[in-house]
This record gives structure tokens, C-alpha cells and sequence, in this order.
């Protein structure tokens, strides 16, 4: 009588733990802010026996794993949820765990977790929509260090117009910092910036990107006018363009046969980049045109962090790129240039014709003065 009173209390216990889960689980996963650990199945924070207990009602059908449960049970990372994993987690909880067991992702048994939209997350800087949450990052939206500039990142993706869109740091799962910050500063796309772009971010409030809320800066991809010339690039398919003062550090034209613009007297800083976003610089200081430099025109360099420097005494001038030797050509075109006149046209001698060669291009000239 005694033994059968102490199997049906045993019984009574064991259902009484069993069905304690349900209760327990749901407070555990109740809090957004907390931390995730590979094999905390009822979200409490710890791995422990009811972990292992858990896996098991969720097997006999007893309970429901959400998704998240369902990645924190998968202890060993094959065929789902099994029975192994909740012995993987029992010999963990006695100290008895294989340190080689993981799941598909590398995490072993007690390994943090961070959820981020359809995987897991790595600390770092990541593009954000609604619902500003950050369960809504995907781990394709993180940002790369732009190797040609020291503390910016980089990130190529596909924005659609109306898309509201911040930067935000990720630290141990949680978001520690937004680009920019406060309510309602979030940058909204417009059609000119839909499309496949590329974001470039710095952690400092950079003037020139205030039209972005002056951390990220997008550069949308443009195929060449079929109507106008296409712009020569080298067999890579790279193209490059000038930046600088003179168009707030923004161009969506490439160099290609030559870049023009027209600056009033001043001194403008600039900089070539090209379409995988790197830099390239010149220390030196060009005066109104680079006549007087040496043959070739003025090398840059992906090494030189520094500006090259344009004093310009105003009027039109054309960027004109050697893309092999990376070498610059720029040319001057004064306002006051003229058309000869019928009385002013040179004369040629025997039919010979005479052709103009020098720095402004690339010593290169197939159109003979005439």
C-alpha cells in the first residue's frame, strides 16, 4: 500500500513539473530586453533541467515552441529538435557536455544568441526601418569598413522610394546608439535615391550629409545616357569620379571622356573616387590647370588619404583622367575663348595638317587644329 501511495505521489510530482513549464516558459519570454542562450528553451535566462524538460512536452506534444525556442533547442544541429538535444542539455546542466557539440551556426550549449529578422546578429553598425526594433535588423543590412576611409562604413542594398531608414550600433544583442538620434529624424528615400544604391556612414555629424541627417550619405548607380557618349573605363569595368568642395562632395557622373564644371575664383579641396568606393588623393596643389606639371598630369593615389587642392581663377574646368596610370589632366577654359574667325583661320602648307598635343590631353589628338 505504502509503495503504491509513493508511486502515484511520484506521478502527481512529475505532472506537476511538467505542466509548471507552460507557466514558466511564458514569463520567460515575456521580456524583450533580455539576453538569449543557446539551449534556454523556456527563455528564463539559465540553462537548466527545465530546459530539457521543455524539449521533451514539445516532442509528446504536450507544448508549442515558438521559432526562437525552436533555435535555442536545436542544441546538436541536426534534424531539428530531437530527444538528444534534451540529453545534450542534461549532461550540460551536470558538467558531463561534449564542448565539441553545436548547433548549424557554431553556438554551443550557454553561447549568447541575438535575434535579428531571419538570423542571427554580429556587434556592429546596421541600416534600420519601422518597426525600429531589433528583431526587424537583417543580418545582410550590416555595414563594412570602407577600406579607402578611415571610420567610415559601407553598405550596398536596394532602397524603395518612401522607405524611412536610420543607422543604428548593435552591442550584445541590444541597439546602443541611433544615426541620427530622437524621434521623427528618420530619413525618408526619395525616387531619386530608390533603386540600388550605396550608404555611407560615419559615427560623426558630417555637414555635407545633413539632406541625409548628416551620418549617411547614398550614391545611387546610373547607367550611361545611350544618347550621349559612354564613359571610357578601364577592362574592369571600374569608373571614377571627381569630388570635392565645388559639388558638396556628391557626383553621380563619371569622369568618363571628361568631367566639366564651373567654379567661380577660389580654392576647392578634392578627391577621385570610383564605383567599388575607393579613394584616391594627391597632396599637391593644382594651379587653375595642371600645364605645369609634369607630362602625363597629376598621379593620385589609393594610399593618400590626403585632398588635392584646385585654385581655380574662375571660369569652366574639365577633369580629364588617364584611368590606367591614374594620372589627372585638368584643363582651364577661360570665358573669353573664341571661334577664329574666317581671317584668322591658320593657313596649311601642301595639304599638311597640324595637330595639338600636350598635357591637357594626355598627348593624345586625332583632330587637327583646321
Amino acid at each position: 500500500m505504502l509503495k503504491t501511495m509513493k508511486k502515484a505521489l511520484s506521478f502527481v510530482l512529475v505532472i506537476t513539473l511538467l505542466f509548471s513549464m507552460t507557466c514558466i516558459s511564458q514569463v520567460g519570454a515575456s521580456a524583450e530586453s533580455q539576453k538569449y542562450y543557446m539551449g534556454d528553451v523556456n527563455l528564463d535566462g539559465d540553462v537548466n533541467v527545465m530546459d530539457a524538460t521543455l524539449i521533451q512536452r514539445y516532442l509528446v506534444s504536450l507544448d508549442e515552441l515558438d521559432e526562437k525556442q525552436l533555435y535555442l533547442a536545436d542544441v546538436d544541429g541536426l534534424e531539428g529538435v530531437t530527444v538528444q538535444d534534451a540529453t545534450f542539455i542534461q549532461r550540460y546542466i551536470v558538467d558531463l557536455a561534449d564542448t565539441t557539440v553545436t548547433n548549424k551556426d557554431g553556438k554551443a550549449i550557454g553561447d549568447e544568441v541575438v535575434f535579428g529578422g531571419d538570423s542571427t546578429l554580429t556587434d556592429g553598425f546596421y541600416l534600420i526601418g519601422p518597426d525600429w526594433t531589433v528583431d526587424s535588423i537583417k543580418a545582410e543590412n550590416k555595414f563594412s569598413e570602407n577600406t579607402a576611409a578611415s571610420g567610415e562604413f559601407i553598405l550596398d542594398t536596394t532602397l524603395a522610394a518612401d522607405d524611412e531608414i536610420k543607422v543604428v550600433k548593435v552591442a550584445d544583442g541590444a541597439i546602443e546608439a541611433w544615426y541620427p538620434d530622437g524621434m521623427d529624424t528618420q530619413y525618408k528615400v526619395d525616387a531619386e535615391h530608390a533603386g540600388a544604391v550605396t550608404i555611407y556612414f560615419q559615427e560623426e555629424y558630417k555637414e555635407d550629409w545633413k539632406d541625409f541627417g548628416g551620418y549617411f550619405y547614398i550614391t545611387k548607380s546610373q547607367e550611361p545616357d545611350s544618347s550621349t557618349a559612354a564613359p571610357t573605363t578601364i577592362p574592369d569595368g571600374t569608373q571614377y569620379y571627381v569630388l570635392g568642395d565645388f559639388n558638396n562632395w556628391k557626383n553621380e557622373t563619371a569622369i568618363g571622356t571628361g568631367y566639366t564644371v564651373e567654379l567661380e575664383a577660389g580654392t576647392y579641396e578634392f578627391k577621385i573616387k570610383d564605383s567599388d568606393g575607393k579613394w584616391y588623393g594627391n597632396e599637391g596643389t593644382i594651379e587653375d590647370t595642371t600645364k605645369a606639371t609634369s607630362q602625363g598630369g597629376w598621379e593620385f593615389k589609393n594610399s593618400v588619404e590626403a585632398n588635392c587642392t584646385l585654385k581655380a581663377t574662375g571660369g569652366k574646368y574639365t577633369f580629364v583622367l588617364n584611368e590606367e596610370a591614374m594620372k589627372l589632366t585638368v584643363l582651364y577654359n577661360s570665358d573669353d575663348t573664341q571661334e577664329p574667325t574666317s581671317t584668322q583661320k591658320p593657313t596649311t602648307v601642301d595639304g599638311t595638317k597640324y595637330y595639338v598635343l600636350g598635357d591637357f590631353n594626355n598627348w593624345k589628338n586625332e583632330t587637327a587644329i583646321g
